[in-house]
């Protein structure tokens, strides 16, 4: 997908999950998948922005460190963390990974998990991806009823118009969400709307007719395209909804917002050949430094 946005000239962010196989080869070794360095790499040279999928309390009070130890890891193999896209624990945690940052506790509660431990100022991050705020009266009887309420699934209508809709844990600061949960089925949602199960072409045209400077977020995650016809139905020979979703976006860019893509994609070409000259240089110099030895 990074290659493909790429190609067609749209910025784009990838957050690692360290949680995840492709990551950790086992999630208690912590012993990381030798493929990562390599698909950091190829990341990198697409000239998307990377950043890490917090997912701080699957690792217990020491959860602060570990996300520290991998921002610094990342960025020691080229990566600029500037930003991190929380992963929902809310029902296993009763609190949002986002949390783990003094910036970002939504309320003072006690607990083992390592809350409020890390500054995003500090640490050089500008920016939660999850964009949310708590409601004025957020507490720990209201976590305790919003999460016992409806078991939490993608593919349950009442618990995603829940989360995304009507939730009382925490208010959504973007406009609209857009979620992609099975083969051209969408959820669309804003403060004031939630339609279930749409078309893409409804989708469109909630686009076409948003209001300027409105603010967007796709969802459109791999899990929920798995080829097991329990999940979602989806056919995996089929061709991919967000290849048409991205060929469509491209015509609804303006060519002003073009014209700055195109500039951006100039300066990351340059900025990835510096980079690979860089690297033939110090690769020389090391070769002969060996040499010398």
């Amino acid at each position: 997908m990074a290659q493909y946005l790429a190609r067609m000239g749209i910025p784009s962010s990838f957050y690692l999950l360290s949680c995840h196989s492709y990551y950790f080869q086992r999630i208690d070794s912590r012993k990381r998948n030798p493929e990562l360095v390599k698909l950091i790499h190829a990341l990198i040279l697409t000239g998307c922005e990377i950043g890490l999928h917090n997912d701080a309390f699957e690792y217990g009070v020491k959860g602060h460190e570990h996300i520290k130890c991998e921002i610094d890891w990342l960025r020691s193999k080229g990566a600029k963390i500037r930003g991190t896209a929380a992963h929902n624990n809310l029902a296993s945690y009763k609190a949002e990974n986002y949390e783990v940052f003094k910036e970002r506790v939504l309320f003072q509660r006690k607990t083992r998990l390592p809350i409020g431990k890390l500054s995003e100022r500090k640490l050089g991050l500008t920016y939660e991806g999850t964009f949310t705020k708590p409601k004025p009266d957020l507490n720990s009887n209201l976590i305790e009823e919003y999460i016992s309420a409806i078991p939490p699934s993608v593919q349950s209508k009442a618990w995603m118009k829940r989360y995304l809709n009507e939730n009382p844990y925490h208010e959504w600061l973007m406009d609209y969400q857009f979620w992609l949960i099975g083969e051209d089925e969408w959820i669309i949602s804003s403060k004031h709307i939630f339609k279930w199960k749409v078309s893409l072409e409804v989708v469109i045209d909630t686009i076409i007719n948003a209001p300027l400077n409105t603010s967007i977020v796709f969802v459109l995650h791999p899990d929920y395209f798995q080829p097991i016809t329990i999940i979602s139905g989806y056919n995996p020979k089929t061709k991919s909804a967000d290849h048409e979703v991205s060929k469509t976006l491209k015509r609804l860019i303006p060519k002003r917002i073009k014209r700055m893509i195109k500039t951006r994609n100039k300066v990351q070409k340059i900025h990835v050949k510096i980079t690979i000259i860089g690297r033939k240089i110090y690769n020389l110099f090391s070769f002969h430094a060996r040499g010398v030895k």
